[in-house]
């Protein structure tokens, strides 16, 4: 064991019972609710894209991908892991009114803007220390859990295993991690699965102690951006009969994966309404249907890059390329017929 995890270890042996959040706060330090909101840049030899990413993806995200996914915590994406988890259900049959909306990258940008809507950090926002970012890190605490008590090797799971569609879930915040731990030694994570090999172990394990550094997404090729600024004048006519076919397109296609076929890399992207024109960073317009009133007097109409994990419960590829802009214009633009509003 490394020198700070056996650090680590030996705080949570001598005093991680359940905390109340006064006690935790005197423990690691008070939570900076802006820690996350731009991510430490990783040191020398470490990745988040190359050495974290590909883990979690084999790992993680075949049950944290969904919006429903447990605790709400998305792990397709670093946003979604810097967000964290929220004890709030997506769908609740008992509700009476609307929900509030929780999508990645759409209805917040920040963790902070998230943590203020209710959501829980998997990762240390106290004291920057080595020691501190694993002690008080849900998330290693949930991988550090399985180590400790394995995956039984029994052919089948007992009953002790809940994986039930209906199964509550507990979403602890890191102040109830220690007791959830006692209750339920098995519910380490992944749960219900093998734990992570020593090296997939390690490697997480130095990235959340690092702080969990990112280092940004990854630039688009001169050619994707070429294409994209054609798109957008495209799609951002002033006439009310290109208006009228641009909000058509948008709401048949804000749900697809979005692909350029000249593209060798096939990077994805997305159609999103935006307050803000092309040529500047798209603003988001969030409304909870895609034909809602954006509250804005003119959305523009923009082509971002994917920021998740590509899943295939989730994957609607549609190709976007000279035949098909010249397919849009024969149908709605080279007719003759007139748009007043």
């Amino acid at each position: 064991m490394r020198p700070f995890a056996a650090a680590v270890t030996a705080l949570c042996i001598t005093g991680c019972a359940t905390l109340a959040l006064h006690e935790f706060d005197q423990r690691y330090g008070k939570p900076d609710p802006t820690r996350y909101d731009v991510a430490a840049k990783p040191e020398a030899g470490m990745s988040y894209r190359k050495d974290i990413q590909p883990i979690v993806e084999r790992r993680c995200v075949v049950c944290h991908a969904c919006y429903d996914g447990p605790c709400q915590l998305k792990l397709t994406a670093w946003g979604g892991i810097a967000r964290g988890t929220s004890k709030a259900p997506v769908y609740d049959a008992a509700r009476l009114s609307e929900a509030p909306t929780t999508r990645l990258f759409l209805d917040a940008q920040l963790p902070s803007q998230w943590w203020e809507r209710g959501f829980s950090p998997v990762l240390n926002n106290r004291t920057a220390t080595p020691e501190t970012n694993l002690a008080a890190s849900v998330l290693y605490r949930s991988l550090q859990l399985k180590r400790e008590h394995p995956l039984p090797t029994t052919p089948v799971l007992s009953k002790g295993f809940d994986l039930s569609l209906g199964r509550e879930s507990t979403c602890p915040r890191i102040d109830e991690y220690e007791s959830l731990a006692r209750e339920q030694p098995l519910a380490g994570m992944p749960y219900g699965l093998p734990g992570l090999n020593e090296r997939e172990f390690t490697t997480i394990q130095r990235w959340i102690a690092a702080g969990a550094p990112y280092e940004g997404d990854p630039p688009l090729s001169p050619a994707v951006q070429e294409q994209i600024r054609t798109w957008e004048i495209f799609l951002n006519g002033e006439s009310n009969k290109e208006r009228l076919m641009s909000r058509y397109l948008y709401e048949h296609l804000y749900l697809g994966t979005l692909y350029f076929e000249s593209d060798t890399e096939r990077r994805p992207l997305r159609l999103i309404r935006s307050a803000v024109a092309p040529g500047k960073p798209a603003v988001p317009v969030a409304t909870r249907r895609p034909y809602d009133d954006p509250g804005v007097a003119r959305v523009y109409y923009r082509l971002v890059p994917e920021r998740e994990t590509i899943v295939a419960k989730t994957h609607m590829p549609y190709e976007l390329g000279a035949a098909r802009m010249a397919k849009y214009r024969g149908w709605f633009l080279d007719p003759a017929y007139t748009v007043t509003a």
